[in-house]
């Protein structure tokens, strides 16, 4: 389980990255960021629901 949180967290990260020197315009920023606390969000239940379990 730990394992999986941890490679869910590397894609994460990698396609931030990838995004961020593909295209740096502040739009390209904002869609980034945006995806990012939606991800963190989702991630978020998704821990406190196997958390719970």
């Amino acid at each position: 389980m730990h394992f999986l949180f941890e490679v869910l967290i590397s894609v994460i990260v990698d396609f931030i990255v990838a995004i961020w020197r593909v295209d740096d315009r502040p739009q390209a920023r904002q869609f980034t960021v945006g995806c990012l606390i939606i991800g963190l969000l989702v991630f978020g239940l998704i821990a406190l629901v196997m958390w719970l379990w």
